[in-house]
């Protein structure tokens, strides 16, 4: 795989390695992370181990990128090996990681890592 660009990737994948990054970010060691692909190779993964506690996330194929469905543990292991070596450029990587579900919810992200239920937040409706 040459230079990627933002959308060369489908988006269960830019959202597992963004999930990953920012795991990484927050100081967890990348040996607590693991990334994988579901068996039926319709979603990506992150589990999260870390002092006896699991935190997963999964991110389904949908729209588009249903084109993917059983080449998905393919590509995924060559995104994660252009990113480990560099072709990846880190502009992409950033926006990957800028989109990421946890990036992008912060507080409820990390609210639900502890264990906490967060309140109410946006798009809720009033009771």
């Amino acid at each position: 795989m040459n230079k990627m660009a933002f959308d060369d990737v489908p988006l269960p994948i830019r959202r597992a390695l963004a999930v990953f990054e920012f795991f990484r970010r927050i100081g967890f060691p990348s040996e607590a992370i693991d990334l994988y692909v579901t068996e039926d190779q319709e979603s990506t993964g992150v589990l999260l181990m870390w002092k006896g506690r699991e935190f997963r996330t999964e991110h389904a194929l949908e729209g588009s990128d249903i084109v993917w469905r059983g080449r998905l543990a393919t590509l995924f292991a060559e995104t994660v090996q252009a990113w480990a070596s560099g072709e990846l450029p880190d502009a992409v990587g950033c926006n990957w990681y800028q989109e990421s579900i946890l990036f992008l919810n912060l507080l409820p992200g990390l609210m639900s890592m502890k264990g906490i239920i967060p309140p109410c937040t946006v798009n809720c409706e009033a009771p």
